[in-house]
């Protein structure tokens, strides 16, 4: 995702240039779930390498130190599998961060991802005001998880470039709302990239949200979410 800008778009104004760069650095269309206490750097080296974005929340890393050791960890690794392969198709990673007030740590991690130009933030539990400009800066992209459309709504007016609908099914803090109601409803406020989290486990899942946009002229992106009942831990 390296260069891509903070851009996604609005209902009318065609298609979206964001959502198709994104698709053409992917195998799938899938985002692996960032899960708590399971996430690291190396099932994200895994699925980035596999043509998927690999995600881990910040908090995985614990003390808090070692956050920098894991995103340089991933970074000289797909750097690497580059090297190797330079035709493979190496997918960007994504860090998630908990942005609620309750975060003490919330600085510091944003902090290393801003060191380690992390290419996608994926933020949770609050408007992430604050988090969109720096990050937009080094030319990352944010995504926020939204359980609602208010949600939805106060993310944009955030400014960020993607939403993640955690609909009935997903692990962690996960929503109430069927798919089938929630995406028509975001997609007409937002024309950029939507991601859809709630039991996507399995090519068949993943077919079926890929049928469930169809009728719109923009692609969406699913998140593969194995449903765990922990908590997301950003």
């Amino acid at each position: 995702m390296s260069g891509a800008g903070p851009e996604g778009g609005r209902p009318g104004g065609g298609g979206s240039p964001l959502t198709e760069r994104l698709l053409a650095q992917l195998a799938l269309p899938v985002v692996g779930a960032p899960m708590f206490t399971v996430s690291g750097p190396a099932l994200v080296v895994a699925q980035c390498t596999s043509g998927i974005v690999g995600a881990f929340p910040a908090l995985n890393a614990r003390p808090r130190e070692q956050l920098d050791d894991w995103l340089a960890e991933v970074r000289e690794a797909l750097e690497a599998h580059r090297a190797r392969h330079p035709g493979a198709r190496v997918a960007p990673f994504a860090v998630n961060l908990n942005v609620h007030a309750s975060n003490g740590r919330l600085d510091h991690d944003l902090d290393l991802c801003l060191k380690h130009r992390v290419p996608l933030v994926i933020t949770s539990l609050r408007a992430p005001a604050g988090i969109v400009e720096p990050v937009h800066r080094h030319g990352g992209l944010v995504f926020h998880d939204a359980t609602s459309v208010r949600h939805a709504e106060k993310a944009l007016e955030a400014g960020v470039d993607g939403l993640v609908l955690v609909c009935a099914g997903a692990g962690g803090h996960g929503g109430t709302l069927s798919p089938f109601a929630l995406l028509p409803e975001v997609r007409r406020l937002h024309a950029g990239p939507i991601a859809l989290a709630g039991a996507i486990a399995t090519g068949r899942a993943v077919l079926a949200a890929r049928i469930l946009s169809t009728g719109s002229e923009h692609v969406i992106l699913e998140v593969k979410d194995p449903g765990r009942p922990s908590p997301r831990g950003s």
